[in-house]
């Protein structure tokens, strides 16, 4: 049940964007609607660190959860400078 919510909460990131660009949507519903949309992207990138971990040992494993665990972070931390 929750990965069928998060799998269907993945299409919060494109409706998110949409709604910003073509209906002009508050600054305060852009910035939630994009947190939110951050989760389930959050939750796919551990997925598929997981199953490239199950591939090709923990050592390998561990790198690429360590790496891509913070994507989300750095992403965000960018684009805060960015503005």
């Amino acid at each position: 049940m929750a990965r069928k919510l998060l799998f269907g909460s993945l299409a919060l990131a494109p409706l998110t964007i949409a709604l910003h660009f073509l209906f002009h949507i508050g600054e305060t519903a852009d910035f939630v609607l994009a947190a939110i949309a951050l989760v389930p992207l959050a939750w796919l990138i551990g997925e598929a660190t997981e199953h490239a971990a199950h591939h090709t040992g923990p050592g390998i494993g561990g790198f690429l959860n360590a790496t891509f665990g913070n994507a989300p972070e750095l992403i965000i931390a960018l684009l805060a400078v960015n503005l």
